[in-house]
């Protein structure tokens, strides 16, 4: 068979994945697929291997079904994502739920009871599925899952085109687990109405700091802190967009609220959220200032992801911070103090931030 016939039937396979509404990891795992369809990938398989070597073979089939896989985003498409597998359509949730359009902060309540997985959580006759920002933090939710009692509210955000379907649950393991912070060492009673902390290295020559800043407001004698991480991490890199609620958040950052007494012994709410600031010159002004010198709400769109209430206080909710801020040593050192283990993951992100801004551009 000639290479250009060979694309020419690729593409002819792509079409049907199109027509059929077929994603592409349903071809590598052999799910949810018509019959004979898996069949068909493996051939071409077989035949992309007579133009390119064994181990690159299936590599150059991929790139051409990805460059010509464009599924109508108004049809359903199944797949599993970790936990589950979901029909996702434009708009499904509303369609078939219409009264979580109308939830607060577009935050749904999560009933104490109800199963919860790492992607989402029981809802009539679906499982509603957390945004991806959350899905993807598999520690954070664990934790979550192991932990919570049912002591506090919690609301979280959803994926508004996603519904998981019960009968397809299954149980996956991670590798390995980060351990979030423990305990709050290093809070003292001696701090003012404002008190600012600001934790990272500094980056000589460079124009953006990798840093998370707490800011503690003293309000009805309670502490309001912020923390906002300001060069979040995903995997090996720095990441400067994202997509929440279906948006594409650009240059944005990691960002805690939360209420607890003098002591920072007792939290009584916490949300976590998404901060856009659209552009490089908000996103730099915003990295090059501090979180208390201007109203920076108004230089960011907030996406929230979740939000616990408790008058009683939330258990363990430094462990919940740390967790949420995937990655980052400094929020836990800010918990736990200085250990050698933190150290080294110190020196790991500044290695890890001095090459991306090296080899990826940052503006």
């Amino acid at each position: 068979m000639k290479e250009k016939k060979l694309i020419n039937k690729t593409k002819k396979f792509v079409k049907k994945l199109n027509e059929k509404t077929i994603v592409f990891n349903n071809l590598l795992y052999n799910e949810f697929l018509p019959e004979g369809m898996y069949e068909e990938y493996k051939e071409l398989v077989e035949n992309f291997k007579t133009f390119y070597k064994d181990s690159s073979a299936e590599f150059f089939l991929w790139r051409v079904i990805g460059d010509n896989l464009k599924i109508d985003k108004n049809k359903i498409k199944k797949y599993y994502l970790w936990d589950i597998a979901v029909n996702e359509k434009e708009n499904l949730v509303s369609e078939e739920y219409p009264l979580l359009n109308k939830t607060k902060d577009n935050l749904v309540e999560v009933k104490y009871g109800t199963d919860i997985n790492k992607n989402g959580f029981e809802y009539e006759k679906h499982y509603l599925i957390f945004e991806s920002e959350l899905s993807i933090n598999f520690h954070l939710m664990g934790w979550i899952i192991a932990n919570w009692k049912g002591d506090s509210k919690f609301y979280v955000a959803i994926d508004k085109d996603k519904l998981g379907e019960p009968e397809t649950i299954r149980e996956v393991m991670l590798l390995s687990h980060w351990e979030g912070p423990k305990t709050v060492k290093n809070i003292s009673e001696s701090f003012n109405k404002n008190e600012l902390i600001i934790k990272g290295p500094f980056n000589a020559g460079i124009p953006l700091y990798d840093k998370v800043e707490f800011l503690f407001r003293d309000i009805n004698g309670k502490w309001h802190l912020e923390i906002e991480e300001l060069l979040p991490r995903r995997g090996i890199s720095f990441d400067l967009e994202t997509y929440v609620k279906g948006e594409k958040a650009k240059y944005f950052t990691r960002y805690i609220h939360a209420i607890t007494d003098k002591e920072v012994k007792k939290c009584f709410h916490l949300d976590g959220a998404i901060r856009s600031y659209d552009n490089f010159k908000n996103f730099k002004d915003r990295n090059l200032s501090d979180i208390g010198k201007k109203d920076w709400s108004k230089k960011s769109k907030r996406y929230k992801l979740f939000r616990f209430d408790s008058e009683n206080g939330i258990n363990n909710f430094e462990k919940i911070i740390g967790l949420f801020f995937l990655w980052n040593p400094y929020v836990r050192e800010f918990f736990e103090g200085e250990t050698e283990e933190l150290k080294e993951m110190e020196e790991q992100r500044e290695k890890l931030f001095e090459f991306n801004f090296k080899y990826k551009r940052l503006g």
